[in-house]
Order: C-alpha cells, then sequence, then structure tokens
C-alpha cells in the first residue's frame, strides 16, 4: 500500500517541489516506524530505519524522477524507476519513504510512504518496484 503524506500535498500546491530538477531518495524502515500522514513533513520524523549489510542510511537515489499528465485517466502521475538497493542482508524491511534529498534530514521533504510484509533478505538483490500508478498520483 501505498500513501502520500499530507505535508507533502501542501508543498505541491504551493509550488515548493519541482519533479523536474529534485532529487529523490529511497530509504528502508522496521514495521515500529509509524508514520503520522497529518504531521510528519521532514525525514528526521522517521524513526526506525534499517540498518544491515549493504545498506546505507539514507538509503539509496531514485532515477528516472518526473511527472506525467494522464488524461486518458484524468491525474497528474509522480513517478521514478524502481528502487535498488543493491545486495543486501537486513531484517524486517516493511516499509519504504520516498524522499526529497536536499542533503540535510531537517530539511528532506517525506513525498510518500510504500508498505509492504516483511521481508529479510539475505545478501541478495533487493528492489521496490513501484507499482504501475507511479510513486503516487493526482487526480482531476
Amino acid at each position: 500500500a501505498a500513501r502520500a503524506y499530507g505535508k507533502a500535498i501542501q508543498h505541491l500546491a504551493k509550488a515548493d517541489i519541482d519533479f523536474d530538477t529534485l532529487s529523490l531518495k529511497a530509504m528502508l524502515c522496521t514495521s515500529s516506524y509509524t508514520p503520522n500522514y497529518d504531521t510528519h513533513e521532514f525525514r528526521v520524523d522517521v524513526t526506525n530505519e534499517v540498518t544491515g549489510t549493504g545498506y546505507s542510511s539514507g538509503g539509496v537515489a531514485l532515477t528516472g524522477e518526473g511527472i506525467t499528465l494522464d488524461t486518458t485517466n484524468d491525474r497528474l502521475k509522480i513517478d521514478a524507476d524502481d528502487a535498488d538497493f543493491g545486495t543486501l542482508t537486513v531484517t524486517g524491511i516493511t516499509q519504504m519513504v520516498v524522499y526529497v534529498d536536499t542533503g540535510n534530514s531537517a530539511t528532506d521533504l517525506l513525498i510518500s510512504n510504500h508498505s509492504f510484509t516483511s521481508q529479510s533478505p539475505s545478501a541478495v538483490g533487493f528492489v521496490c518496484a513501484f507499482h504501475a500508478d507511479g510513486i503516487g498520483y493526482i487526480t482531476y
């Protein structure tokens, strides 16, 4: 399941986010992180990031970021290539948080949270594939 953080929608409406120029990253968390979709705004608000062999704090940079106007389904689609975390040995991954990377956790703006059943890769490649609908979308 995927859900946008409310503050991200607010920042979009205020034109604070430019998907043509930003850098997105994705980080992995355990089930101990409880997202507050109303108040969590920056990466510093996220707790319980995973640790393990092959995983770097802050996660991985996403590629292929962009927005597309989907006139067939009347929506604005926000997307990126799937998040490739490389070879990991990590226990209890249940969430992936997508955020705008500014280089500072106090200003890295949270975009969305993607939850899934617990995964514990052991020295294998770990890729989080975004849904065909992308990271998220806004209907019109």
